[in-house]
């Protein structure tokens, strides 16, 4: 299934390593989690912090019927940690959300 995703770089250069790697990391939550049905990734330069350096900060926004799962504030010098890092906490957040969730094939659930 093609994953409906947007990728959004904000205050950053959109590089194409980068954007594969949010692709690749978004293909792989949906092999998880097949019931997703939109992400949105959002890729920003943060304001310089008092050391001096400017983090980079994702925000990610999954979509599943009936759900929507927000994962942000997640913050790295090096933007490819912070999408590893981000990717991590969606994959986390969408497991527990499983976990809770009634399947079909749980005896008494919908009857």
């Amino acid at each position: 299934m093609d994953l409906p995703l947007d990728i959004t770089f904000d205050g950053v250069e959109p590089r194409p390593a980068l954007l594969t790697v949010a692709q690749e990391k978004a293909n792989k939550l949906v092999r998880r989690h097949e019931e997703l049905v939109h992400c949105r990734v959002v890729l920003q330069q943060l304001p310089a912090c008092p050391g001096g350096s400017k983090p980079f900060g994702v925000c990610i926004d999954a979509t599943l019927p009936g759900y929507h799962v927000t994962v942000n504030d997640v913050r790295n010098d090096d933007p490819y940690l912070a999408l590893r890092d981000a990717f991590v906490d969606m994959g986390r957040e969408l497991h527990g959300l499983s976990v809770l969730r009634p399947t079909s094939s749980c005896p008494g659930w919908g009857a």
